[in-house]
């Protein structure tokens, strides 16, 4: 059922604020909106009319808490025995939230054009939720959900339509209020990307000569650990503070529930990342191991082939030494050649032999 939704004071056109910053509320957006219905279309509109369309959300139903009816006896109304803030009714049965208003500035933070941080947050305002958990940037509302999306043809916009189809077919999401049911999907969405990863860094098979790619999925997990602990401070957060709790019913009051079924699959996929984490680690030293080895086994022939080539030096020096134009002697002897030849060569040999006999006892060559 689609509510009227009033068109808002022409005041705000011509207020002060608005003149200072037309500049800026001209600047156009790419916004993928979904209704109650899982129907998506495609939008280019100023964040000004985003401003609008949430401002009119809100006050569509009108009324605050304040608004809310005294009992007959005067008795004041207050929190209940489960620490919830009081929800004043809607003549059409709705609760009504009671919050400020979405500022430019919240919408701001939701733009590729001025914000690329990658710390998660969920802030509540009137009639209106605003999630920042990249590549989810959403402002949900009680019929209505728009996305921001970096552009018409980035890969986000099909997934998102065909996650958002499937999730409102089933039966028990229909029962969900809208805004949950949007939750729901926006979870649902980052599920994948995080499977993906740790089947792919599970299946790796790393070797010496992948120390590049090791890097590459150090940090890839390095940034997605830091973003599902931002995703698990933020859900701490608001099921710790009860007036933000309480300002998420916008139509049905089950979000307590939902939350703390999303933190605890927050907490289990952060475990998995801390486990792949550690496992990284471990793959890393192996490879660090197998390069130590690879580099003291080069070492230790580097050092063989040394002690040959000091051991034939002192081949060449005798060699040296009879090539020299001077008279020994030796020049008409016969068997002089030979036997000069076979102890050097003995010399030599015998050289290498008890050199590597030394350093072999020194644990110098294993």
């Amino acid at each position: 059922m689609t509510s009227t939704i009033p068109p808002l004071k022409p005041s705000l056109e011509s207020s002060p604020w608005v003149q200072v910053h037309r500049n800026t509320l001209k600047e156009i957006v790419t916004v993928l909106k979904f209704d109650v219905h899982g129907n998506a279309t495609m939008l280019r509109m100023r964040r000004a009319d985003v401003l609008k369309m949430t401002q009119q959300a809100a006050a569509a139903l009108g009324g605050s808490p304040h608004a809310a009816k005294q009992p007959s006896d005067g008795t004041p109304v207050g929190p209940s025995i489960t620490g919830r803030l009081p929800t004043p009714s809607h003549p059409h049965g709705l609760s009504v939230s009671d919050a400020q208003m979405v500022h430019m500035r919240d919408l701001r933070k939701l733009d590729y054009a001025f914000v690329e941080s990658y710390e998660p947050s969920i802030v509540v305002r009137k009639q209106a939720i605003l999630i920042n958990a990249d590549p989810i940037r959403s402002v949900i509302m009680r019929d209505c959900c728009l996305m921001f999306v970096p552009d018409t043809n980035h890969a986000l916009v099909d997934l998102l339509k065909q996650n958002f189809h499937d999730t409102h077919g089933e039966d028990d999401d229909n029962q969900m209020a809208f805004e949950f049911r949007f939750l729901a999907n926006d979870f649902e969405r980052m599920a994948p990307i995080v499977n993906s990863s740790l089947e792919r860094l599970a299946s790796a098979q790393m070797s010496s000569g992948e120390l590049e790619t090791l890097r590459t999925l150090k940090n890839a997990m390095n940034e997605f650990e830091s973003q599902v602990n931002g995703l698990r401070r933020v859900l701490m957060e608001i099921l710790d503070n009860e007036v933000d709790l309480h300002l998420l019913y916008l139509t049905q009051v089950q979000a307590e529930s939902l939350l703390e079924v999303y933190l605890q699959d927050i907490h289990n996929t952060k475990t998995k990342v801390a486990l792949m984490l550690h496992r990284i680690q471990n793959t890393e030293s192996v490879v660090m191991l197998k390069m130590d080895a690879v580099r003291n086994y080069l070492l230790t022939a580097d050092m063989l082939f040394t002690l040959i080539m000091v051991c034939m030096t002192f081949g060449m020096f005798v060699t040296a030494a009879f090539g020299m134009n001077l008279t020994s002697g030796l020049e008409q002897t016969q068997g002089a050649f030979v036997a000069v030849l076979a102890i050097t060569v003995l010399c030599a040999v015998v050289s290498v032999y008890v050199g590597i006999a030394f350093f072999r006892k020194r644990g110098v060559i294993i």
